[in-house]
């Protein structure tokens, strides 16, 4: 195997949900199937409120907010008319 293949990744969590995946793959990652695959370094959460925020929280690992509506739909245009 190359070393590439044995090099540990960062992953990045985007929910928008109550979060029971990514609690999943956070705690995989930490004693898990995936301990010596990679580790959850953030989560971006899709609106405010949501389950996965307090997750984020109580497995400690950083956590942003960006509100998906504040961004155009894909194949909209952003500029009216």
């Amino acid at each position: 195997m190359t070393e590439r293949q044995h090099k540990r990744r960062d992953l990045v969590s985007f929910t928008s949900g109550g979060g029971s995946t990514f609690e999943a793959i956070a705690q995989s990652s930490k004693n898990g199937l995936l301990k010596d695959k990679m580790r959850v370094v953030g989560m971006i959460a899709g609106r405010e409120g949501i389950g996965a925020i307090e997750r984020a929280r109580r497995l400690e690992v950083p956590y942003a907010v960006i509100d998906r509506r504040q961004f155009p739909r894909a194949g909209a245009s952003a500029y009216p008319g």
